[in-house]
Formats: C-alpha cells, sequence, structure tokens
C-alpha cells in the first residue's frame, strides 16, 4: 500500500525545494508515513423531518481522522446558519488520530433547510473540506387571503360583509387563538376561537364595515397563530364611507390579452353520461373563436394529468369535436379526484400552457375526491403562475349544496364548487338538458373578455348612463340588482374603455 509523503531535495544550499511522493506503508507496523491530511467519514449528513413544535432536534456525528505521521490542527469550523450547530473536543488531531464532530440539527419553522459544514485545516493536501447538511423542519405555516382587505366604499350607516379566509399551508396543525380588529370595522358574532386548523385546511371569516362618516378607514386585524415564523400576522383592512344619493362614476378596461388556455378534468364517474358536452364541445371554442379569443384547451382523464391522442391541445374550431372525443377515450381511471388532476395537468403540459388567463374546470357527477382540502389544490394552483389572480376555477357538478334532487340523483360538487368561490369561478348544474346554452355561457366566462362589469356601488337603475370609448350606449346591455354589474348582449372589444355614472342607491 502506498501514500504520499514531503521529502526534501536539494541541489546546492541555496537550491531547497519539497516534492511530495508516494509514502510507503510500514507493513509490520501497519503505519502509514507521510503528510499529515484529514479523511471523514461521510460527505453529508441527512437528518430526519422533525418536529418544530415538539421542539424536536437531532444529533448526527462525523468521525474524521489523520493516517499521515504528522498532526493536523483544524484552524475553523464553520456553518452559515444556526440551524445546525457543531461541537468537538480538540482541535488537533495527532497521527493515527480521530476527531468526532457532533452536528444537532434544531429547525425553527417549516422548510427544507440545507447547509454546508466547512472544515479548515494546516494540511497541505486536505487544507478545507465540505460536508453537505439537510434536514426539514415540520411546523405550521400560516396565510390570509387576501393579504390587504379593502371593503371600497360603502353608504354612510350601511353594513357591508366580507370574508377572508386563513389557511395553513404547514405541514403540522396550526392553532388561531386570537383575531383582533378595532372599529369600524368588526368580525362576525359567530366567531369562536381557537380553531385548528389541519395542514392544506383553512378557516373562512366573515368582517363588517359600516362606515359613520364619508371619511377613509384604515385599521389592522391582528392574526395570532401558533406559525413558529408568523406569530403574529397583520392584515390591513381599509374601507371609506359615501352619502347615498351621489353620483358615482365607474371606469372599467376590458381585457387586451386575446389568449386564454383551458383544462378540463373530467371524473371518470360521468364519462359514460356527457353526450351533451360532446355534442356541444364545437359551441364552446365557436363561441371562443367568434370572442376574437387566440385560445387552447385540452381534456383531461388519466390521473397523470397528461393528455390522450396525438395532440396537446385544440386550438382550431375545425376539429375540435374529434379532437375532444379522443381526448375523453382514454381508459385511465382518477377516482374522482378532479382537483388532484387539475394540479396533475398543470404540471404534466406547462410546455405549452402560456402566461395569461389559465382556465380549470371540473366535471363530474359526484363530490371532488381529492385527497387534501381544495384550498391546498387552489394555493397549488396560484403558485404555478406567476400572477394568481389569472388562475380561475370553474365546475359543472351537482347543485351546491344540496345535489340535483331525486329526478337526477346527482350529488353536491363539493371541493369544486368551493375553489370556484374562492377563485371568483363560475359554477354550472350537470342536471341540465341545454349543454348549447351551458358551453355558450361557460365560454363567456372563461374568455380574457368579459360580457359584464360589476359596478363598485350599487345603482339606481334609471339613473345610469354607459358609454364606450366615449361614445354613448343606450342598447345592447342591462344591469342586474343581484349581481350589481352591466351586463352587455356583445361584449366590449379588446382595450375599450367603459364608463358607468349612475346615482347610489341607498342600502341595499
Amino acid at each position: 500500500m502506498t501514500g504520499m509523503m514531503l521529502l526534501l531535495s536539494c541541489t546546492s544550499l541555496n537550491d531547497i525545494f519539497l516534492r511530495e511522493v508516494p509514502a510507503q506503508l510500514d507493513e509490520a507496523a501497519d503505519v502509514l508515513v507521510g503528510p499529515p491530511r484529514l479523511e471523514c467519514d461521510a460527505s453529508a449528513l441527512e437528518f430526519s423531518a422533525l418536529s418544530v413544535t415538539e421542539a424536536a432536534s437531532e444529533t448526527l456525528t462525523l468521525s474524521c481522522s489523520n493516517p499521515g505521521t504528522g498532526s493536523v490542527e483544524i484552524n475553523n469550523l464553520v456553518t452559515s446558519s444556526d440551524t445546525f450547530s457543531r461541537s468537538f473536543s480538540s482541535t488537533t488531531i495527532a497521527p493515527g488520530g480521530v476527531l468526532t464532530i457532533s452536528v444537532t440539527f434544531t429547525p425553527t419553522h417549516n422548510a427544507l433547510f440545507s447547509d454546508s459544514l466547512v472544515l479548515f485545516t494546516d494540511s497541505l493536501s486536505t487544507a478545507e473540506l465540505t460536508i453537505s447538511l439537510s434536514g426539514t423542519g415540520l411546523a405550521p405555516e400560516v396565510s390570509v387571503t387576501p393579504e390587504d382587505f379593502s371593503f371600497g366604499a360603502v353608504m354612510v350607516g350601511c353594513e357591508a360583509s366580507s370574508a377572508l379566509s386563513v389557511a395553513n399551508i404547514g405541514t403540522e396543525d396550526l392553532a388561531v387563538t386570537d383575531l383582533q380588529l378595532p372599529a369600524p370595522f368588526a368580525l362576525d358574532a359567530s366567531v369562536m376561537l381557537p380553531w385548528s386548523i389541519a395542514p392544506g385546511g383553512q378557516h373562512d371569516v366573515t368582517l363588517h364595515y359600516t362606515p359613520e362618516d364619508v371619511h377613509s378607514s384604515s385599521e389592522v386585524l391582528t392574526v395570532t397563530t401558533s406559525d413558529p415564523l408568523s406569530a403574529t400576522l397583520f392584515v390591513s383592512v381599509m374601507g371609506s364611507g359615501l352619502h347615498a344619493g351621489e353620483e358615482q362614476h365607474d371606469v372599467f378596461f376590458q381585457s387586451a390579452g386575446m389568449h386564454a388556455d383551458t383544462l378540463f378534468a373530467v371524473s371518470d364517474s360521468v364519462l359514460d353520461d356527457l353526450d351533451g358536452f360532446r355534442e356541444e364541445f364545437a359551441t364552446f371554442v365557436d363561441t371562443l373563436a367568434g370572442l376574437g379569443v387566440e385560445y387552447r384547451v385540452a381534456i383531461l382523464v388519466s390521473d397523470t394529468g397528461v393528455v390522450a391522442g396525438a395532440d396537446d391541445y385544440i386550438d382550431d374550431p375545425v376539429n375540435a369535436t374529434s379532437q375532444a372525443i379522443v381526448m375523453l377515450d382514454e381508459q385511465s381511471s382518477n377516482g374522482g379526484e378532479t382537483l388532484a388532476l387539475l394540479l396533475a395537468g398543470m404540471e404534466a403540459n406547462d410546455d405549452w400552457l402560456r402566461e395569461g388567463r389559465l382556465n380549470l374546470i371540473g366535471i363530474s357527477d359526484e363530490a371532488d375526491h381529492s385527497s387534501l382540502p381544495y384550498g391546498y389544490y387552489v394555493g397549488s394552483f396560484q403558485t404555478l403562475v406567476s400572477d394568481p389572480a389569472n388562475v380561475v376555477v370553474h365546475g359543472i357538478g351537482g347543485d351546491y349544496p344540496g345535489g340535483c334532487g331525486m329526478a337526477w340523483d346527482v350529488p353536491a360538487y363539493t371541493g369544486m364548487y368551493e375553489a370556484t368561490e374562492s377563485t371568483d369561478g363560475a359554477f354550472y348544474s350537470l342536471c341540465t338538458d341545454d349543454w348549447a346554452a351551458l358551453m355558450i355561457e361557460l365560454a363567456l366566462d372563461t374568455a380574457p373578455v368579459t360580457d359584464h362589469f360589476r359596478l363598485t356601488q350599487p345603482a339606481v337603475p334609471d339613473t345610469i348612463a354607459l358609454s364606450i370609448d366615449g361614445s354613448a350606449v343606450t342598447s345592447g346591455w342591462s344591469y342586474s340588482d343581484a349581481d350589481q354589474a352591466v351586463f352587455f348582449s356583445t361584449p366590449p372589444g379588446p382595450g375599450a374603455q367603459v364608463d358607468v355614472t349612475y346615482e347610489i342607491l341607498a342600502c341595499p
């Protein structure tokens, strides 16, 4: 066996140099002779997943030896964070000696942690050794949506109500122990704390605002939780008062982005009962084409999220029906997990999905059977795009909350219905014989152009005056009290400016 050793060589008194030569093992004594150096028994330490809530920690050991003839001095031993701490008994390793280094991992929050343990020595051959460190912290992690909450303008003396969601995007149960919101805002009287929210779950809370005057109000909702990284979270809550009877001027702009991508996720339980969908699919794409939308549409059945057939997506009305039938004829099973299928589809088709409007549509004749709460999937959808507001979930299923009744015997499409509500999507009843009308409405809801604009205040209908790009429009539109919106029979063109003036209705 050979090693390395340094020999002093000289050709004259003024010509001295070092050269490294193989060191020889003294077989009889079983001792390696050669330069001092450092050898460790591992290049990486991988720690377990540990609970932050339980203040768990784990210690692993690293053995470093010196098989050389001279001592090795450890000049420094460094990690970049306190999450990984180290201890050792000496900085000098004698020839043939072993140094044991203990490394302790103590996670501080919900995350995957990585670091490096770097040893600096005086050895020429091993001046620096790097040991990689990794471990996972398990902990609750709070997320509040929206992060900034605005009621907008509300009539003085009238009450406005709206909800926000407190979600747990961590890996252990989240305890919400306190919510504080100063007047003129208020929490709903039904709020009973504490809450325990499982990983992937969420709890909705209703806020109320009753302005006493026309001044703007701004306060902070304080959310106290067991999240070790954000034990106290602050959410800005704003609103302003408005006198009833005042004239209001709202300005809207039709979207100028004219492309939209759509993924349908079809539960295998309903595949045999979708003749109306198959027959009217062309109506859906024809409506998009008529609006001038550059569309890409795919239908998912396999739980892998991969589109069946030779085409990744449909973008031409000529062969749309035949392409849709091929995609629907996929023989794989998805167990009715339509939310999970949409997530798999986003990941499997990210090579052709574009930035901009992304419609995710679930179709089922039963409740969604995905393994995690709908809030987890909505959050995951939104993290896969640059602008979460571009993701809109729609559903076609049993009426919520009671289902379609005995004639159809279709239960409510729970899970998907809540996902549509949280993304301002549309929900349609599966229990219909008029699939042509459904597909037209669905196309209008998925198009980046819209056929309606929600007014900022409830309007006195007879006082509404409307113009498009400065030209008065007196027909082709209607006002809905229930939706507080102006609806157009033909949507305004891309980039159009829509001006609406009206008198504000008293408390609705």
